[in-house]
């Protein structure tokens, strides 16, 4: 077994709450490949799950010398190590968390909490600020005094492709279990009233200079219309861009079916909003749709959600 397949299975194994068995899987990864640092990674995830603080620090560290520029590795690091009451250590992490991903609201939120610790008011009051203008659910700009617990219990950074992809999930949605029998689909998650949202990758081979034209095909085809468009609805686009995430190229692409008599489309049904790139030659897809709830702040969650992706080669 390659030490890809060891890591996939390992998080597979915590995943139904085998730690054991994935810290296992993840060793032998190791001595498979000693200078890979997914495995390393998810070893110090599921540790900390463990509340192995030290042996979490470790593999964190060990990651980030074999070279991973994730930000949830330092990010999840300055966690441990402030668990761990080495808070200058911490904020360290955390400041280069924010360096690598300058939206990364959580990171923020951890160091206000930290700094506030410290009794650096300042310093706090500037990162909670920073944390909610760029994610106003995790914190407010009133709020100096949320505890490490409370901060875990909004929500998650989950880890993908050997955790080389990242996204940060909040609480009202859960992941799904794998289904085995649908390879490409390699997370799905359920969120309030119906909303879902789905990892794809590999229903076919993508290049990055295929990109634009892979954007122009799926807007004309959702431009032909889809029977489940609600009745007396027309599609509006509200984003069909190709960006740059992180230096890497995404088609960036939402819409929402406005009913019939609503002008606002905040107040309507399935805002879905998609993000699709080439990686290592195969389409890789993350899509979040609001279903049927109408509710404005699911979108906006949607769109956290979607901001928060991060991708290494």
């Amino acid at each position: 077994e390659s030490d890809g397949d060891l890591v996939n299975r390992g998080i597979e194994k915590a995943k139904d709450g085998n730690l054991d068995g994935a810290i296992a899987d993840f060793d032998r990864a190791i001595k498979a490949d000693p200078k890979d640092d997914a495995p390393y990674y998810n070893r110090a995830q599921a540790k900390w799950v463990k509340k192995d603080t030290a042996g979490a620090i470790a593999d964190y560290t060990k990651a980030i010398e074999l070279g991973s520029t994730n930000p949830a590795a330092y990010n999840n690091r300055g966690n441990a190590r402030s668990e761990n009451n080495d808070q200058d250590g911490a904020i360290a992490d955390y400041t280069r968390a924010v360096e690598l991903k300058p939206d990364y609201a959580r990171a923020y939120y951890n160091r206000a909490v930290t700094k506030e610790a410290k009794g650096d008011k300042a310093g706090a009051e500037a990162d909670f600020k920073m944390a909610a203008k760029l994610d106003p659910e995790l914190a407010s700009e009133e709020s100096t005094a949320d505890s490490k617990n409370n901060r875990a219990s909004r929500g998650t950074t989950v880890s993908l492709l050997d955790g080389k992809l990242t996204i940060d999930i909040p609480s009202d949605f859960s992941r799904d279990p794998d289904d085995h029998k649908d390879p490409k689909t390699i997370a799905k998650f359920s969120g309030p009233d119906g909303a879902w949202g789905t990892v794809l990758r590999g229903t076919h081979g993508l290049r990055p200079d295929q990109l634009d034209g892979y954007l122009k095909m799926r807007v004309s085809e959702y431009n032909k219309g889809f029977k489940w468009l609600p009745k007396d609805s027309h599609l509006q686009w509200l984003k069909k861009d190709i960006v740059t995430i992180d230096g890497r190229k995404w088609a960036d692409w939402s819409f929402v079916p406005i009913m019939k008599g609503r002008k606002d489309y905040s107040h309507n049904p399935v805002y879905t909003r998609n993000l699709t790139t080439s990686y290592k030659g195969q389409l890789l897809e993350i899509n979040f749709t609001s279903n049927l709830n109408t509710d404005p702040k699911l979108k906006e969650e949607i769109d956290r959600i979607m901001d928060s992706v991060h991708l290494e080669e």
